[in-house]
């Protein structure tokens, strides 16, 4: 690339950016904020803690699906790599018997069996009980 080690170190003015955030409809922004809401969440769940358990359940090279776990709570980690949309299959493991799972992001439910529908890129944190 000709820029060795400065693609990903852009240097922002200061004005410009707080500009760029105070504009709701900007890029920036919309990002930012969905970046700060996931933050936000994350911090408020006992299953994301250094000290829970975390399993591998299920992937490819198109998705990830994985277990994090404690004695307060439970989530399904559901990761979409791919460009495009698909559906994968609920993952079949003994250690997910729960009736009910809810999205934190989205604040969607989901069906327990049933295949999961993920747009480009989506990433799932269900909540299970």
């Amino acid at each position: 690339t000709g820029r060795t080690r400065s693609i990903n170190r852009g240097q922002w003015d200061v004005t410009h950016l707080n500009a760029l955030l105070d504009d709701a409809n900007s890029h920036h922004a919309l990002i930012f904020k969905a970046l700060t809401r996931s933050l936000t969440i994350r911090r408020e769940q006992a299953a994301f803690s250094p000290e829970a358990f975390q399993q591998f359940i299920a992937g490819d090279s198109k998705h990830l699906v994985l277990l994090r776990d404690c004695t307060q709570q439970s989530i399904l980690v559901i990761a979409s790599f791919a460009d495009h949309g698909q559906s994968i299959a609920w993952p079949m493991h003994p250690d997910l018997t729960f009736s009910k799972a809810h999205d934190l992001l989205t604040d969607s439910s989901y069906q327990i069996g049933a295949p999961v529908a993920l747009q480009p890129y989506q990433v799932l944190w269900l909540h299970l009980n």
